[in-house]
């Protein structure tokens, strides 16, 4: 057999302590969202942070262009003078190593 659904009466009418305490629940709600938007919005927020971490550290490892020309320029200047040098060093070696001139 079907059940027939029991019309129920209709609640009563709120008391004004009942609208009070209604009153102060909907204003406690306007503005609330779920707090799975608020987890949503942390976990953003995490991997932001650790992407400029990773950027940051990234920069760290860095150092401007110019140091890097500074540097090859300094080991040209220092190859050259290395070159004169050894050169040098031959001829008094090669001197040194000849037969006395009489």
């Amino acid at each position: 057999g079907s059940r027939r659904a029991s019309s129920a009466p209709p609640p009563p009418p709120l008391t004004p302590a009942a609208l009070g305490l209604s009153r102060r629940l909907e204003l406690r709600v306007e503005g609330m969202v779920p707090r799975v938007e608020l987890e949503t919005a942390n976990d953003a927020a995490a991997q932001l942070r650790g992407e400029l971490e990773r950027m940051r550290r990234a920069m760290e490892s860095m150092v401007p262009a110019s140091r890097v020309e500074e540097a090859r320029e300094e080991g040209l200047r220092l190859s050259q003078e290395v070159g004169i040098l050894r050169r040098r060093l031959e001829g008094i070696a090669a001197a040194a190593a000849a037969p006395p001139v009489v």
